[in-house]
């Protein structure tokens, strides 16, 4: 949580936060502490204990006041056109963020983040180093990954937005999947074949109606490519009767810049008996992570609780080395202005969970020769349960 920065920063030895960047677009870390959008970006800063400041292009001055940085000052108040008349674009950029740390005495223990292409990253740091600044370099997850893991009530309030919106798109995929006949097999409308493309873009002229973006797209994948868990699904694909169908949407509120995540698997016809245990074992594995993940567990721990589920019930797991069939990924993340980040559930993560963090819930079950089942929500920890964010009915018949 923002509110936590300064404790943090003292246990993180980090004197200052500095962040840079273009644009907010595409960079979660400047979004997350200046709360707006900035299409020209800007250079954040804040010292342990003090208030942050806000430097801005003079036309983004507008924008940066809908924000949470009270402090705005702009390019002009550091000179900037005259460093681009001496130093030239490139290092006319190096020479104003040292204006502002130094007019801000922070030259100790920097901590710079905020999304900027790599090479140019190195070559601002290295810059600042020259002229004396020391920059303390992170391995993940930094500072600003801890204090994104804890969501703030405005932070889950945009999460439920998004969930809204989301779960609408899903219904409204859900009542047409149901309107299809199946003709030979096939699905079909008005006597048409439907395929896997009509379905996505179905899918993507919905969010876009309902306020979502789809940065990375969507999973509609059918059949047997549906037991690779990240397959998109292929347009040219028919939907046929009693195969799986894998619906993962994972929008982008256009709003607010949160993200959600959800899945379902549905089946045209009647599945087999087969299928049938495939899901009920998903379901289950679910319903059994939803009644026991709380506060204090750890992701990994977390994640042995699935394996050694699905283990007892007979399916392969990462924990045997299983790489191609039953389950074959991580249980979930976090979620909030990316797909996926702290915290993780999955082998190996040790720290404990804590209250308002929000992470997907996303167990699931691949067969080469059979397809996938998977079943996703996402759910706020709190100290002795979790709770969905967004409750919408399972069903594998549609």
């Amino acid at each position: 949580m923002l509110e936590e920065a300064d404790t943090l920063m003292k246990k993180r030895k980090v004197n200052t936060i500095l962040c840079i960047g273009d644009s907010t677009l595409g960079n979660p870390e400047l979004t997350y502490l200046v709360r707006t959008f900035l299409p020209r970006g800007g250079i954040y800063l804040k010292k342990v204990g003090e208030e942050p400041i806000l430097v801005v292009s003079n036309i983004d001055v507008g924008n940066a006041r809908h924000g949470i940085v009270k402090n705005i000052q702009t390019f002009s108040d550091y000179n900037y056109r005259e460093l681009l008349r001496k130093y030239g674009r490139k290092r006319a950029y190096i020479e104003l963020i040292a204006s502002i740390l130094k007019r801000n005495r922070a030259k100790e223990r920097v901590g710079i983040y905020g999304k900027v292409e790599s090479a140019r990253l190195l070559y601002i740091v290295d810059a600042l180093r020259k002229k004396g600044f020391k920059i303390t370099g992170e391995n993940k997850p930094t500072l600003l990954d801890i204090m994104r893991r804890r969501k703030d009530r405005w932070e889950i309030e945009a999460i439920r937005d998004a969930a809204d919106r989301t779960v609408k798109v899903v219904q409204e995929v859900e009542e047409f999947l149901s309107s299809l006949d199946l003709r030979d097999g096939v699905a079909a409308l008005d006597g048409e074949r439907i395929t896997v493309g009509s379905v996505k873009n179905l899918v993507r002229r919905l969010c876009i109606e309902n306020g979502l973006q789809l940065p990375e797209d969507h999973i509609f994948a059918v059949g047997r490519s549906s037991a690779d868990p990240h397959e998109a699904g292929h347009d040219e694909d028919l939907i046929t009767e009693g195969e799986p169908i894998v619906f993962d949407i994972f929008p982008q509120s256009i709003k607010t810049g949160y993200w959600y995540d959800f899945t379902r698997t549905y089946v045209l016809g009647k599945p087999s008996s087969t299928l049938s245990r495939i899901y009920e074992d998903v379901a289950d594995a679910q319903d059994m992570v939803l009644d026991n993940i709380h506060a204090g567990l750890s992701g990994g721990e977390v994640m042995n609780m699935v394996c050694q589920f699905f283990k007892k019930n007979g399916r392969p797991t990462l924990l045997e080395g299983s790489e191609y069939q039953g389950f074959i990924h991580g249980l979930g993340h976090g979620v909030g202005l990316t797909i996926g980040e702290e915290p993780y559930l999955t082998v190996g993560e040790e720290e404990p969970l804590e209250e308002n963090n929000v992470v997907t819930v996303e167990p699931g079950l691949y067969y080469p020769e059979i397809g996938g089942v998977r079943l996703e929500d996402v759910v706020i920890i709190e100290s002795y349960k979790a709770r969905v964010v967004k409750e919408h009915k399972r069903r594998l018949e549609i």
